[in-house]
């Protein structure tokens, strides 16, 4: 249950539907770069448990649209929205790599390129330029059809936790107060990025 959160968690944060960039190492940065990205926001190289916390106000602030102090049903669909939106636009940007708004076959082509050599070095586990079928069978992208994939209704439903049909911000501070709790294993109330790899390969 507190893995499902962590990574449903960090798929609402990005507007990623299904996949998690922390559980899966999705994009060029990783789940682990991405994480430090969005939270270590002075940039010391370590998230505080400060520093969290008013990331997960921000995150509230921006699902509650009407600033009512809890987060329906329609609110947090629309939030979602966006940031798939979002994460679609910045997709084409980085593909676009000449700027001209529109993408060439070249530049798809070498970016379906550039993504299918970061999963193949993934799998490589012995770096030998070579897949057996061991290392297809072990990679996550191997398994890509038994992966459980959360659409908002079901974050939704795992965040509100009395069933009311609504996200106040009590239960999303606890939400978030727990990803942070889980990551941060010695307790000391700030999470390195070394952590955050452990509750990776961990999970």
């Amino acid at each position: 249950m507190k893995k499902q959160l962590l990574t449903l968690l960090l798929a609402l944060l990005i507007g990623m539907p299904s996949g998690v960039a922390l559980a899966h190492g999705q994009g060029h940065r990783g789940g682990h770069d991405k994480f430090m990205m969005l939270f270590d926001t002075d940039k010391d190289g370590v998230v505080t448990e400060q520093e969290f916390a008013e990331s997960s106000a921000r995150r509230f602030a921006k699902m509650d649209g009407d600033s009512s102090g809890t987060v329906s049903t329609e609110e947090f669909s629309q939030y979602i929205q966006e940031r798939r939106q979002e994460r679609k636009q910045r997709s084409f940007q980085d593909m676009d790599t000449n700027a001209d708004g529109q993408l060439s076959l070249d530049e798809y082509l070498k970016a379906k390129r550039e993504r299918a050599e970061r999963r193949f070095k993934s799998m490589d586990q012995d770096a030998n330029g070579l897949l057996s079928v061991e290392e297809i069978t072990a990679s996550k992208h191997g398994h890509k059809h038994g992966r459980k994939t959360y659409g908002g209704k079901r974050i939704f439903a795992r965040l509100d936790r009395n069933g009311d049909g609504q996200i106040d911000r009590e239960e999303s501070q606890i939400a978030w107060l727990n990803w942070f709790a889980r990551l941060d294993s010695n307790n000391d109330r700030v999470v390195t990025l070394e952590e955050v790899r452990e509750a990776h390969d961990n999970r």
